[in-house]
């Protein structure tokens, strides 16, 4: 549900129990065999042998969720599918898009107008800026490898709601990187470590939007819509919230940077889940942000 952001491992257990037909025993021809229950058994030569069956069942890394979530071609169906969708968002604008589309504009702008004295304190008062860039770096990773974790662990465990998380989580990380790449060599805006953090736009930067922010927001949208509780939504948008403001500290990005590109990639994350979340596995029901006639799912 992007209605107006675009303005703004493999691992396989394969354990087959192969039993082998055995051997019938016959008995003297003259003699007939009787089960505990007392009826006559079948002569020996017509017992059909039994194969075991298997002890485990065989892992299907491909699969997660409703059908739609498979790796492979069809992945790069929802890929296109997702792009199309987002892409496209901006014709579907409705005025009650409004309620939440003028607030996110508004706070945009503020953090617009303050980019230039932000780069200033934040060159002249923080020292080690490889500090904050580490930090989000990890922080990214984190939150990836969370999600990577949670599909595998999701497959060993057979926990379908875990392998969704974790392979939407992903698709979402997909999109937003396409979305925020083609955004920001588009708009060019230049890094506040650049001619004295002046921010121009189509100046051949890459600052405008935030890849490590749009990727940890995305993330974090799909991890707390498939587990709404309290706690993960604080763990999950905390570490989206600590990686966009270290790229801050980090004087890598303008504050309205990480603003833009975090809410980008939440509603990204969104949509991702929106459309391609199984709703019998449990998670959040969600429509339209405004409200509407949209199916809430």
């Amino acid at each position: 549900m992007l209605r107006a952001l675009l303005l703004l491992a493999s691992l396989s257990f394969e354990a087959l129990g192969h039993a082998e037909p055995q051997d019938s025993q016959r008995d003297p021809p003259a003699k007939t065999a009787t089960t505990d229950m007392g009826n006559e058994q079948a002569p020996p030569d017509t017992v059909a042998a039994t194969p075991a069956p298997e002890r485990h069942a065989k892992v299907d890394w491909s699969f997660a969720g409703d059908g739609q979530n498979v790796m492979g071609l069809q992945l790069l169906n929802n890929l296109w599918s997702d792009q199309v969708s987002i892409w496209s968002s901006p014709r579907t604008l409705r005025w009650e898009d409004g309620a939440w589309l003028f607030p996110i504009a508004a706070a945009s702008g503020g953090f617009f107008a303050t980019d230039r004295a932000t780069a200033k304190a934040v060159t002249t008062g923080f020292g080690d800026f490889n500090r904050y860039r580490s930090f989000s770096n990890y922080g990214l990773a984190s939150l990836a490898s969370a999600a990577g974790g949670l599909y595998v662990w999701g497959k060993i465990s057979h926990n379908d709601r875990q392998t969704e998380t974790g392979f939407l989580a992903a698709e979402a990380a997909v999109d937003s990187f396409a979305v925020n790449n083609v955004l920001a060599y588009s708009l060019g805006r230049e890094r506040p470590y650049l001619n004295q953090g002046r921010g121009h736009f189509f100046a051949g930067g890459t600052s405008f939007p935030s890849d490590h922010s749009a990727l940890a927001w995305s993330i974090a949208s799909v991890f707390a819509h498939e587990y709404p509780g309290p706690l993960t939504q604080l763990a999950a948008y905390g570490m989206a919230t600590a990686v966009s403001a270290s790229r801050v500290m980090g004087n890598e990005h303008f504050p309205s940077d990480v603003v833009v590109s975090g809410v980008l990639g939440w509603l990204i994350g969104r949509e991702v889940y929106r459309l391609h979340h199984d709703p019998e596995l449990g998670g959040n029901a969600i429509g339209r942000l405004a409200g509407g006639e949209d199916e809430v799912r």
